[in-house]
């Protein structure tokens, strides 16, 4: 729902597009409120979720594991929600590449 214009936002960019989804998330404290209001408003619009990324946000007091399994255990898609740590070294931004090709395949 994020403004595009005076008049647009990212949704209305989204429906535009027939576009399937992949929502990107953080591990803050509300961000489970965030991702499964965010997973409802993509559904009453008709759109397709691929998938929910959670991505870690520094210095959280809520971990990464605790947001993705919350969202998993309480979100009414079926779409997988996958984990996306803080890349700390290259092998960490290797294994980032995989992650995204297996997102775009789906």
């Amino acid at each position: 729902m994020a403004p595009l214009t005076d008049d647009a936002t990212c949704l209305d960019l989204i429906k535009e597009l027939a576009a399937p989804t992949i929502l990107v998330v953080g591990s803050y404290l509300g961000s489970v409120s965030h991702a499964l209001t965010s997973q409802e408003v993509l559904s009453a619009s008709g759109l397709r979720l691929l998938s929910t990324v959670v991505s870690e946000s520094p210095g959280s007091s809520v971990s990464l594991d605790d947001t993705v399994d919350m969202v998993r255990k309480y979100q009414k898609s079926a779409a997988p929600v996958f984990s996306l740590p803080r890349v700390t070294s290259d092998e960490q931004m290797e294994n980032y590449g995989d992650c995204l090709v297996t997102l775009l395949q789906m």
